[in-house]
């Protein structure tokens, strides 16, 4: 769905998008992701889902959210944004986007934060991201883009284009959500208001997971009811317990420090923290060499 809905909604329609654009997937290559190091470097993340269609005109309309990193490293609560208009062109067909959009600059944040339309290509300057694991050259690419976007489309549409696109804040649904009609945006991207619940940590869990450790999640307290979350047991190593895992999948190792394997082949497992669907593993084989691989391609035995 790209129709505007609950902020609920949007946050596990939000979490879902995040993970495609930052999970590594056998079928389209471990290069095809945003690079860690430009989500733990973001001052904001934006979020939208975009449908369009027409013939030689066209309108679109979507809707998604915004965060910012706070001070301290977490992330703040999101905002609510949406997107709508009209363009022209050679754009024919049906398409549905997600988009993911970094906040490279505070003056990218404060664009969301003011309560009024974001024109991007006008407003703020906007690039293609880099991809990959090490997102090589950003930092040079980063000085002159206030806003990195990476997309992705379902359907066919000729001639995608971001610029010229107006982002609007969703006031009614902030104003829901948080239940104080009349909220600012700035409020929720600086911290002052907050919100709890699942679905939030599990949007949090999604930016920390690529993040490189570079934000930490805003934790909240318990929801009434709700039983405290125990601590997570300390990660065991291959010296207090060996685990092995067997490929499911080639992987080709093309950077130092990779371990390379065909499908089937047996791996001992070094090191394993992250969740699985996200993280790099290390391991070793048979023959003794060693190294990292992406996690998803294997399975435990």
């Amino acid at each position: 769905m790209v129709i505007p809905e609950s902020m609920v909604a949007e946050v596990r329609k939000a979490t879902e998008i995040l993970r495609a654009f930052t999970m590594t997937k056998a079928e389209s290559g471990i290069d095809m992701m945003i690079p860690p190091d430009i989500i733990s470097s973001a001052k904001g993340i934006a979020i939208l889902s975009v449908i369009k269609a027409g013939f030689l005109f066209s309108a679109r309309a979507g809707a998604g959210l915004v965060v910012a990193r706070l001070n301290d490293g977490t992330w703040s609560s999101p905002s609510a944004i949406g997107t709508g208009g009209m363009g022209a062109g050679l754009q024919i067909g049906v398409e549905q986007a997600d988009h993911v959009f970094i906040l490279n600059s505070d003056q990218a944040v404060n664009a969301f934060m003011v309560g009024s339309n974001v024109t991007l290509g006008t407003n703020l300057s906007v690039a293609a991201g880099p991809i990959g694991r090490s997102g090589e050259g950003a930092v040079s690419a980063r000085s002159a883009a206030a806003i990195y976007t990476y997309s992705r489309t379902k359907g066919a549409f000729a001639g995608l284009s971001l610029e010229g696109t107006v982002i609007v804040v969703r006031n009614d649904e902030n104003a829901r959500f948080y239940g104080q009609p009349g909220v600012k945006p700035k409020q929720i991207l600086s911290g002052a208001v907050r919100q709890e619940g699942v679905e939030l940590d599990r949007l949090y869990e999604a930016l920390n997971a690529r993040g490189g450790g570079g934000g930490k999640t805003y934790d909240p307290a318990p929801l009434v009811g709700a039983p405290t979350r125990p601590a997570a047991p300390p990660r065991k190593s291959i010296a207090e317990r060996v685990l092995r895992a067997r490929a499911l999948f080639d992987f080709a190792g093309d950077q130092p420090g990779d371990l390379g394997f065909r499908a089937g082949d047996s791996i001992d497992l070094i090191e394993c923290n992250g969740p699985q669907d996200s993280s790099w593993w290390k391991g070793k084989k048979p023959d003794g060499s060693e190294g990292i691989f992406p996690a998803n391609f294997v399975q435990m035995e």
